[in-house]
């Protein structure tokens, strides 16, 4: 009679076979259910379930309304269908994917089909960093937290920026910018024969390293200096190229230095691969430049700025 559900026996074409009002709406084979129609209903509306629009196609749909596909191409849209990719979301308003791990960390890896050839990967962890990850090399090129951007595996502390690694990772490309960094360096008094001691009121010093790039700012008052040989500033932040060319420094702001004469113009130069700057000094009139002499300039004030290359 209309509405009974009948199972017809195992037929020749080994099909088990589901009717309702003689009518057959599904039937099992070696392949597994396969209603009929093409849909599956899980519930009593039947407007949610598995439907199969097309060969070879899945879709997923809640209260009439399609959720989820996955195309003969192997292709997963969600909120979408037509994807255009592996797995393509698409939507209005807040729209994301969550991933969640019980570990300290959840992510995504990215691999080619070639393994070992590309596999980098995006990882957040529980101190609230985020983390873009090269697995084939075992490296971290880069990090972001609420503080800015960190490269080489260093995690921004305060304010908002970029933060190099203490230990610069240099580059062979002449347009990479691969250092930053700003400190603070102790000027010293010494003899370029013997460097001997002395004493002080002032020794302040700042730096700004950009890349190659050093900006010094020096304040030093010595009282004494009992050193021999030619004056010189050590203590600086870095030590000079060691390319083959000597670098200039001009000294303004002296204020005073014993021995010193009138209309003399001072200046530093910074030998090749030295952390020390050698003082001179010269007439307008002189084409010839002096070392100055320790012995007789053993007490004096130098205020100056300057650059140099590492």
């Amino acid at each position: 009679m209309a509405g009974t559900i009948k199972v017809d026996s195992i037929n020749a074409d080994s099909n088990l076979s589901f009717r309702i009002a003689n009518t057959a709406v599904a039937f099992i084979d070696s392949n597994g259910l396969r209603p009929t129609s093409g849909n599956v209903s899980l519930d009593s509306t039947g407007t949610t379930g598995v439907r199969s629009p097309a060969a070879n196609t899945l879709v997923l749909y809640t209260a009439g309304t399609e959720d989820v596909r996955v195309t003969s191409a192997g292709d997963v849209g969600v909120g979408t269908s037509s994807p255009e990719a592996k797995f393509h979301i698409s939507g209005t308003g807040d729209l994301y994917a969550k991933v969640e791990s019980t570990g300290s960390q959840a992510g995504i890896k990215f691999e080619t089909t070639t393994a070992g050839t590309s596999e980098y990967g995006i990882l957040a962890d529980s101190s609230e960093v985020l983390r873009f990850y090269d697995f084939k090399n075992g490296s971290e090129p880069v990090r972001f937290n609420r503080y800015g951007i960190g490269l080489g595996g260093t995690t921004p502390s305060s304010g908002m920026g970029i933060t190099f690694p203490a230990t610069q990772s240099a580059s062979s490309d002449a347009n990479t910018l691969d250092d930053y960094e700003e400190g603070s360096w102790t000027p010293t008094i010494k003899g370029a024969s013997t460097a001997g001691t002395s004493t002080y009121s002032v020794q302040t010093g700042k730096y700004i390293k950009i890349g190659t790039l050093v900006f010094i700012t020096c304040y030093v008052t010595w009282n004494t200096a009992n050193g021999t040989g030619n004056l010189r500033i050590g203590g600086l932040p870095f030590a000079g190229s060691n390319a083959g060319v000597f670098q200039g420094l001009t000294l303004a702001g002296i204020s005073s230095v014993s021995g010193s004469t009138s209309g003399y113009t001072w200046f530093g130069r910074i030998n090749n691969g030295e952390s020390e700057i050698s003082i001179k000094y010269a007439n307008f009139a002189t084409t010839t430049p002096n070392d100055g002499d320790i012995a007789v300039c053993n007490s004096g004030t130098l205020l100056f700025t300057g650059t140099y290359t590492i």
